[in-house]
């Protein structure tokens, strides 16, 4: 981590995934290490603001983490409202005249990400 240090001198730096967790409004996972598999969500979830989990690699069983109280979001993974919300924004998107309508699907998409 030191070289990250130097690149990233605004980022804010943990020393494991419960201090990271700390006050969050989410936790974002864009890593496979193995340190990240079994992490005690309980936990988690109590030390942070709002539950959300955004994973990037698909990591965690979607069912259990929403059991668990979260807001989970997997990258890439194509659960109903996923395609529901992207679905509708490619169809009007590509529907002749539709500029102003594009913007509001996108709206309708950020209050599909809001817990």
């Amino acid at each position: 981590m030191p070289k990250a240090k130097q690149l990233l001198k605004k980022t804010l730096f943990a020393k494991n995934p419960y201090k990271a967790a700390e006050k969050s409004d989410g936790l974002a996972l864009v890593t496979e290490w193995a340190e990240f598999k079994n992490l005690d969500f309980k936990r988690i979830k109590k030390l942070m603001r709002t539950p959300l989990l955004l994973d990037g690699r698909n990591l965690y069983d979607p069912a259990k983490i929403r059991a668990l109280g979260f807001t989970y979001r997997g990258v890439g993974r194509h659960d109903q409202a996923h395609r529901r919300v992207s679905g509708a924004y490619r169809a009007q998107y590509n529907a002749p005249g539709t500029r102003g309508k594009e913007v509001h699907l996108r709206a309708q998409a950020r209050k599909w990400w809001q817990p």
